[in-house]
């Protein structure tokens, strides 16, 4: 399932002329029409996640701020809690079939889903649906659940290796234009190479160019050329580290990843390269919790490096 499909957890409250997705609770609507029944599902799934939230999406709120009871009629109600980084699906009382027969049923909606009588890029392919509500219960208790370090690595990859392509091109555009006046009559990258160790020899050696302009820019195709080459070589490999609280006490999930931009086309690829490892702010390694720190001050979506990439407020990328 691709992650554009996942309503993130910061999305929620983030309304925008009075619509968006808003938190709230089972006591906030009314018992009319199919509401009795969303009351009746939400509670038993309350009763299985005590610490879960409910939000819904908000059309047309009287004021823009608060709605009343005679407002709100959520079609489907995303599950979640504060700390995740996605929601973990939703539930429903509605007609969801493809060719509705106005027949409502209780609907579960969950990235774990694979409803094969519907073909993948077909919402109804992640929903279950039941007229029972013990059944629809089990099913949320089945499919409803946070993201594991996997998920979380197989959803949020793709920032990270755009923000390493984009890294990469940036280091191709300089060492482009810092090795144009050593290429307009070379021809062939495959040439530079030993053309650049000559050179950079002879610039360790002390030797006195005649040119204190070629000098300068074979400095400066320096600085960007050994920057280029040593990320070029490197594998793309991270620790995707997962930041929350509990109790009170904030807590560091590492989990060490594979290249990122291996076999991007291979959607069964694992992306992990172990097992995820919880830490302290006591125990984190002083490696990671410096390249953490550093990552801290950037802003999402940017990658340093050979520090990291910043997907969001919890989630950080630690080069290895």
């Amino acid at each position: 399932m691709h992650q554009k499909k996942q309503v993130r957890v910061s999305e929620i409250g983030d309304m925008v002329d009075g619509r968006g997705i808003r938190e709230f609770t089972e006591d906030e609507l009314s018992q009319d029409g199919n509401n009795q029944y969303v009351i009746m599902f939400m509670k038993e799934v309350r009763k299985a996640f005590p610490y879960i939230k409910f939000a819904g999406k908000v059309f047309n709120p009287r004021d823009g701020v608060t709605y009343a009871k005679n407002n709100l009629r959520p079609d489907r109600i995303y599950v979640y809690t504060d700390t995740d980084e996605w929601c973990w699906g939703w539930i429903a009382y509605g007609d969801y079939k493809v060719d509705g027969d106005g027949k409502n049923m209780y609907c579960v909606y969950s990235r774990k889903i694979q409803n094969n009588k519907y073909d993948y890029l077909r919402e109804q392919h992640y929903i279950v649906m039941t007229s029972k509500l013990d059944i629809a219960v089990r099913n949320a208790k089945r499919y409803l659940s946070p993201f594991n370090a996997k998920e979380i690595i197989d959803f949020s990859k793709e920032g990270v290796t755009e923000g390493v392509k984009s890294h990469e091109d940036t280091l191709r555009r300089a060492l482009h234009e810092a090795t144009k006046p050593f290429t307009e009559s070379v021809g062939h990258y495959k040439n530079l190479p030993q053309l650049f160790t000559e050179l950079f020899h002879l610039a360790d050696s002390e030797y006195q160019f005649l040119s204190e302009e070629f000098s300068n820019q074979l400095s400066t195709m320096r600085n960007v050329y050994e920057p280029y080459m040593e990320h070029h070589k490197n594998p793309v490999t991270f620790y995707c580290v997962c930041i929350h609280e509990r109790r009170g006490k904030q807590l560091f999930d590492v989990t060490p990843t594979r290249d990122l931009n291996a076999s991007p086309w291979d959607s069964n690829a694992n992306n992990l390269d172990g097992d995820l490892t919880t830490y302290t702010d006591d125990t984190l390694p002083i490696d990671i919790k410096g390249k953490l720190s550093v990552l801290s001050i950037t802003d999402l979506g940017e990658y340093v490096h050979n520090v990291g990439y910043r997907y969001s407020k919890g989630i950080f990328y630690v080069t290895q």
